[in-house]
């Protein structure tokens, strides 16, 4: 699956700013990157930082050094697709640059059909289904 290039989201402005804001103490080092390669970030690794353009591609960068950190294109679909599934929780409308499920797709055994493992102390993405509940 590739995200469908062009895609603009005309939030992604509020998004980045409130991004900005609620990070500018935290992780100061990532203010200019996210500025300079104009992205919101997703999901911050230890090493890499997983963001969406404005037009809907997933891309990293590097988020511990060195600096300037060079953007690059996600060209693993589970990554990608991580990625995807990771920041429609904390942004809906990016749902729409994930596959569709298609009809009688079964829903992950694993997961029964919640894209979550649960724990008495956290969610995490289901391994198997990649966070989507069903399976491809």
């Amino acid at each position: 699956m590739r995200a469908p290039v062009g895609q603009r989201f005309p939030r992604f402005s509020e998004w980045q700013e409130a991004w900005l804001e609620a990070h500018r103490s935290s992780w100061p080092w990532m203010v200019g990157l996210v500025k300079e390669h104009d992205v919101l970030p997703i999901y911050v690794g230890l090493a890499d930082c997983l963001a969406v353009t404005r037009e809907g591609r997933v891309v990293k960068f590097a988020c511990d050094g060195p600096w300037p950190s060079t953007l690059r294109e996600v060209d693993d679909e589970d990554e990608e697709r991580f990625a995807l599934v990771w920041g429609r929780a904390l942004y809906p409308e990016l749902g729409a640059l994930l596959p569709r499920r298609a009809e009688g797709a079964p829903d992950c055994d694993q997961c029964s059909g919640s894209g979550k493992l649960r724990h008495p102390r956290f969610d995490a993405l289901c391994p198997r289904c990649d966070g989507l509940g069903w399976m491809e």
